[in-house]
């Protein structure tokens, strides 16, 4: 009898253990800053990972939000879009996604012509287990193309670019510790790790000929995404 309920706690252990295990992941990182054009339309993408071994059927909630009410935009997820900033409440479902494959969001903010900024942030959750989620935040501040002018945005640059000898030299004006290169369907394809450096010189001898996204990142937030071509 006790050998039974051994056996049985054993496996409740586990099938917590399971239970518990978190099905998402943020590519790159769960928060983005951006200081965008108050006089213009601007996107950020998050991507987010099936990192669990089967298919997972997500949902959206957007669980907070005080950019400006009269700021225009949309989010996007994959090819469905809902026009307007969404509000708090807003709820959604997203593409099923198989194990290991990813998916993305996108947020298109247009600020017409107002000087401020916010946060929004949505929670993805696993509409089989609600309580398997995750959240990912944008912050968000809108200045005037001048401004922009005077902070030397962007940030940071890439040269050569387009790469034709398959190496490239970074340099920004923010220190940052990690370098991530993306396809431009999502898929991560190159990690590199540095200790708070503000310009640095990467060999890239595996990327095949097409465009890619180079992520910096600090202290987990994302400090700019730069668009790569290699010929």
């Amino acid at each position: 009898m006790s050998y039974n309920i051994s056996i049985l706690s054993i496996a409740f252990t586990l099938s917590s253990l399971f239970s518990l295990s978190q099905s998402f992941e943020w590519i790159t990182n769960d928060t983005i800053l951006l200081e965008i054009n108050a006089n213009a339309y601007s996107e950020s993408d998050f991507y987010i990972e099936n990192v669990s071994m089967t298919s997972v059927n997500p949902g959206l909630e957007v669980v907070y939000n005080d950019l400006p009410i009269a700021w225009d935009g949309s989010m996007c997820i994959e090819e469905l879009c809902y026009y307007g900033i969404p509000q708090i409440g807003y709820m959604t479902t997203m593409v099923p996604l198989s194990s290991l494959t990813t998916s993305y969001i996108k947020l298109t903010l247009q600020p017409m012509g107002i000087i401020g900024g916010g946060t929004i942030r949505v929670r993805v959750y696993n509409l089989d287990d609600p309580t398997d989620s995750d959240t990912c935040t944008w912050i968000v501040n809108s200045v005037s193309t001048l401004s922009l002018v005077e902070k030397n945005s962007p940030a940071a640059q890439i040269y050569p670019n387009p790469s034709i000898d398959k190496y490239i030299h970074i340099e920004s004006s923010i220190a940052f510790n990690q370098v991530e290169i993306y396809s431009m369907d999502g898929r991560k394809v190159s990690t590199r790790n540095f200790t708070d450096v503000k310009s640095v010189e990467l060999e890239i001898p595996n990327l095949r000929p097409g465009n890619y996204f180079i992520n910096l990142n600090g202290n987990r937030t994302q400090i700019q995404r730069l668009k790569l071509s290699i010929k």
